[in-house]
């Protein structure tokens, strides 16, 4: 049988990750040809693993896409990113699992009988593993998982469990996470993701801020040190009258020098939560963060 095609995509390529979006083109086209397959994004903040999965999910015509993003308020809360990743699936389509599995998923989604013990996890994973294979009979599936460096321990455990046997069921997953953080996936395909070259990092900044004059420009691609987000946001911040202390940078940034954390970067995040009117979620997020995205109120 001739495998489906999906429609060329209308997404903007992502400048100097050629090979990261084929790689993920192929992850697609293989669960849309009836295989399955995961894939684990590393990378330090703002190196484009979000963009990359956005991507992904641009590409994903004719799939059902389940996606999830992790936030360290619930990282405490067993199977609080399981709830999330499966907030889309209704009763009727987890009827299909076995009475073992069902309870177990059940309990582990807070749906099961008050005073029974918890889960077995392995029960619960297998649950996980049949209903994706359920879901993917109607129709392939692809589950996006962002920072899952910040999911419980219970629900990235599953999920690798899960990621594991995957074979063809026409199922891709594709998780990201920082490269510092304990997010362990043995036996799953690795795509570590680099900072970019002069020249793509360049293009970005010229894309984002060519009005700016050159040696300002120039100062920033330094400071940035080919991060992708550091260059937009650091072009945003010196608009905003942020970036007044020059130079920005190390010599050798971006060529062997240290990632742009801890320092400028991350103060103008911390700048930008700190004037927001306040997270719409629900959360509070400190400005002393050393996180350089405040993902639970989506302020960048």
């Amino acid at each position: 049988m001739t495998a489906p095609l999906r429609p060329v995509p209308t997404a903007p390529v992502l400048l100097g990750r050629v090979a990261e979006t084929a790689a993920l083109t192929e992850l697609l086209d293989r669960a849309m040809a009836g295989g399955s397959g995961a894939l684990v994004l590393r990378g330090e903040a703002g190196i484009g693993k979000s963009a990359l999965l956005e991507r992904a999910r641009a590409e994903a015509a004719g799939m059902r896409v389940l996606s999830g993003t992790g936030v360290p308020a619930e990282a405490a809360l067993p199977y609080a990113g399981l709830s999330l990743l499966l907030r889309d699936v209704g009763p009727g389509e987890t009827a299909v699992l076995p009475p073992a599995q069902a309870e177990a998923l059940c309990g582990a989604l807070g749906r099961g009988t008050a005073g029974r013990p918890p889960a077995d996890r392995y029960l619960v994973g297998l649950a996980v593993l049949t209903l994706l294979a359920e879901l993917a009979e109607r129709r392939p599936l692809l589950c996006l998982v962002d920072d899952v460096h910040w999911f419980d321990h219970a629900t990235a455990e599953v999920l690798v469990f899960v990621a594991r046997r995957l074979a063809h069921e026409s199922i891709a997953m594709i998780f990201a996470a920082r490269d510092d953080t304990g997010f362990a996936a043995p036996g799953l395909p690795d795509l570590p993701l680099r900072r970019l070259a002069d020249a793509d990092a360049r293009a970005v900044l010229d894309a984002h801020a060519g009005d700016l004059p050159r040696h300002v420009r120039d100062l920033l691609l330094r400071e940035a040190a080919g991060n992708p987000l550091a260059l937009v946001e650091l072009a945003a911040a010196h608009r905003a009258g942020r970036l007044t202390d020059y130079p920005l940078g190390p010599p050798d940034a971006g060529r062997g020098g240290a990632p742009p954390t801890g320092g400028r970067v991350e103060r103008e995040f911390a700048a930008r939560v700190a004037a927001s009117p306040g997270p719409r979620c629900g959360w509070r997020c400190s400005p002393n963060s050393t996180s350089w995205r405040c993902r639970c109120c989506r302020c960048w």
